[in-house]
């Protein structure tokens, strides 16, 4: 009779275990949000949060499924001690201005090679804490504008060994992505240009855009960005342009820096370079 009951009381802990780790459904109370994949919150210990990063541009590079839920009604089914909430009456945390806070951060894997379950990473926290980190992963997904790669003149051949002027127009730019449930204000600004030239030369590195030439400078080019090219042939000048961000959250007022940088890369029109002979003539040049 004893030997029966252990059975028996052994077969309800394991169902009770299999009950515990099972997830609300997500019309069930307790349970404000769920996404396929978290981003950078501060209490994360640092695996959850190199996979949930990869997570937010890749699915793929991310073995993990994170999801928020109170788990309330599911502590009596074998929920070790130290993951029970405080309370399911309640929320067991204030927030500033009244804020519900956000429920415990779960994962589970994509892929389960047992039967392990949801892992709690994360505890309540509140909403102004547990806003995601807008990463240079973010800053590359935006569709930035690259600017122009312009020359003059602006049409026709260049001549060989005379001096070209080169600019761009990239400039400052703002966008209202959305990432895990918040709107962010991202401010990107073009901090870098590289220039090919494409005729075996070195690249042009400069912070400075450049500018249009204006006739009142007459032939003083010092100011302007150029380029000479020493034979004939046919060419495109590629620009890559290298952006820095920042970032805050709409309707707050402090920012905060992209960590890394996004690129882009714009090509200018195919010219041709030729070289001019002077001649001799008898008559007079009109």
């Amino acid at each position: 009779m004893a030997d029966a009951l252990g059975t028996s009381a052994l077969v309800l802990a394991l169902t009770v275990i299999s009950i515990a780790v099972t997830p609300p459904t997500p019309d069930a109370p307790g349970r404000p949000e769920a996404f396929g994949h978290d981003d950078v919150f501060t209490f994360i210990d640092q695996v959850a949060l190199a996979d949930s990063q990869a997570g937010v541009t890749d699915p793929a590079a991310s073995p993990w499924h994170y999801e928020r839920f109170a788990g309330c009604g599911l502590e009596p089914l074998g929920i070790a001690d130290e993951l029970l909430l405080v309370t399911c009456a309640g929320f067991p945390l204030e927030c500033a201005d009244g804020a519900a806070p956000l429920a415990p951060l779960w994962r589970r894997e994509l892929e389960p090679t047992n039967a392990a379950g949801w892992e709690r990473v994360g505890d309540w926290i509140c909403p102004e804490l547990a806003v995601p980190a807008f990463t240079a992963r973010e800053l590359r997904d935006l569709l930035i504008v690259s600017g122009s790669v312009d020359l003059e003149p602006a049409a026709g051949p260049l001549l060989v060994n005379m001096a070209n002027v080169v600019h761009t127009d990239a400039a400052v730019q703002t966008f209202t992505p959305t990432l895990l449930g918040f709107t962010f204000e991202v401010e990107v600004t073009p901090t870098s240009y590289t220039w090919d030239f494409a005729d075996g030369t070195g690249p042009l590195r400069t912070t400075d855009p450049g500018a249009p030439y204006r006739t009142s400078s007459g032939d003083d080019l010092r100011s302007y960005l150029t380029h000479t090219y020493a034979q004939a042939g046919t060419h495109a000048i590629t620009l890559t342009t290298t952006w820095s961000g920042r970032y805050r959250v709409l309707g707050r007022t402090d920012w905060q820096d992209v960590i890394g940088t996004a690129t882009t890369t714009a090509t200018s029109r195919t010219f041709d370079v030729v070289e001019r002979r002077a001649h001799l003539v008898a008559e007079d040049c009109f």
